[in-house]
């Protein structure tokens, strides 16, 4: 088995880590924004997909559509080629004419790959608003985003609770497969076994900006729909970020509310009031983030059970021979730590608790505190841009609903990270929709126990949303 056993190049992981003092960490901000374009989306047959992947024993695909679809990352500056393309798995209810009509969604999507930005002349926008208003009546009641735990390479173990979602209650499901994993791993690495530090933390910068664009694009796409954002264990850590990250996208997207434009009256007031809610712009959709057995940080990989999987030695001989990186200081005190310790590196040799407390500090650049922190700061400027007028909470970035499910036994996260995790997801989301579910058992117990504790967690913070 292949560990970890690299820093690579020690200029990458600065920029990961965060050089500049940014709220955001490293090259995270610098990729917000902007918008993905599937080059691929296809529909796939359940049999075809069963010759690629394992479905569960007993799993039953009748009345379940599936789709596959391909974009360029918006992270692919810091991914190696072969990780460059996102590939994931749209999973809908099979379309059907009975009462009520389930719209073909799969077909819906795929009519905006070749979506161009709306022209300025008044037809390119009329155009526009048509296929705005016709994604509205047909939007999904939910869309959820499935990010892998550690070693997920496939669509596998994530599909019986979206097949569940689909049959059980309408809802679309997409499963996204991560950098260094299955098709997109690199050529020369053996299994979901990443050799490189920098290359473990550009994983989870990618799955995350990966995530949050496609919540953004689905929001786009059907702007009535819910969305959520999920994961187990480390894909729950990604769920929360990507939720945090995509929070502060959407709070840009908003629709005109149609149904004020099309109504008519011949009074003056009626008129005005009209007029009124005709301009007011609103966020349809929401946002539901649903992190099952999670950490607030991935430090768990150097002081927990997860440890073993670097190769101290190694990466200690690596750490002599090009020295140990540089990584971002969050205060004027980690300042002071930090010179000390290049201090100490260039008085004598370089040592293993240098080597670990070094990754310990790279590890903590990824803190969820961070990204917390950065869409406090930007709703904290909307309200300073708009201090002329009182803002609504539906009006700033947050997070519409939070369940998190935490083990009271679990020897994977301490019960302190996953507690930490939920309170700091709760301070940007709206008041009296987040909530901490406490399970009996472990990180084992909670994985064999998904289809229902994941499943029922899911179906909650949608639900509170209708």
């Amino acid at each position: 088995m292949t560990k970890v056993q690299k820093w690579a190049n020690s200029k990458l992981i600065g920029r990961l880590a965060g050089r500049e003092k940014q709220a955001v960490p490293g090259e995270v901000s610098s990729f917000l924004g902007g918008h993905i374009k599937l080059t691929k989306f296809e529909r796939v047959s359940a049999a075809s997909l069963q010759e690629k992947v394992y479905f569960a024993w007993g799993t039953k695909t009748k009345g379940v559509d599936f789709w596959e679809g391909e974009f360029e990352s918006p992270a692919g500056e810091i991914l190696p080629d072969d990780s460059a393309t996102v590939r994931f798995l749209f999973i809908a209810p099979t379309p059907n004419d009975s009462s009520p009509a389930v719209p073909d969604y799969g077909k819906i999507i795929s009519s905006h790959i070749n979506e161009t930005e709306v022209r300025s002349d008044s037809e390119g926008e009329v155009k526009n608003e048509e296929k705005q208003r016709t994604s509205e009546e047909v939007s999904p009641t939910a869309i959820v985003i499935h990010l892998p735990a550690t070693g997920e390479q496939t669509y596998s173990y994530r599909l019986d609770i979206p097949i569940f979602l689909a049959q059980e209650k309408g809802w679309c499901s997409l499963i996204v497969i991560a950098a260094f994993y299955g098709h997109r791993k690199p050529k020369d690495q053996p299994a979901h076994y990443i050799s490189t530090v920098a290359g473990f933390v550009a994983q989870s910068i990618g799955i995350m900006l990966e995530a949050s664009h496609l919540a953004a694009f689905m929001e786009k796409v059907f702007p009535s729909s819910v969305i959520a954002i999920t994961g187990f264990s480390w894909g729950a850590a990604m769920s929360s970020c990507s939720g945090l990250l995509a929070a502060g996208m959407l709070e840009g997207h908003s629709h005109r509310n149609t149904n004020a434009s099309s109504s008519h009256s011949s009074s003056s007031s009626s008129s005005s009031t009209t007029a009124a809610t005709e301009e007011k712009k609103v966020r349809k959709g929401k946002l539901a983030v649903i992190p099952y057995v999670g950490s607030c940080s991935p430090s768990p990989i150097v002081d927990g059970i997860l440890q073993g999987d670097i190769n101290w030695q190694v990466l200690l001989e690596d750490a002599k021979k090009n020295g140990l990186p540089r990584v971002i200081e969050e205060d004027e005190e980690d300042h002071l730590q930090g010179e000390q310790q290049k201090g100490d590196e260039q008085e004598g040799e370089i040592t293993g608790q240098m080597v670990r407390d070094r990754l310990m500090a790279l590890m903590c650049s990824q803190h969820l505190r961070r990204f917390v922190d950065a869409l406090k700061e930007r709703r904290a400027k909307t309200r300073q841009a708009h201090s002329d007028s009182s803002l609504e909470e539906d009006e700033v970035a947050h997070i519409d609903s939070l369940v998190c499910v935490s083990a009271l036994h679990d020897r994977f996260v301490p019960s302190s990270y996953t507690t930490e995790l939920y309170e700091r997801m709760a301070s940007v989301t709206t008041p009296g929709q987040s909530e901490n579910i406490w399970m009996l058992g472990g990180h084992v117990s909670a994985y064999l126990g998904r289809s229902w504790n994941w499943y029922s967690a899911i179906i909650r913070a949608v639900e509170r949303l209708l």
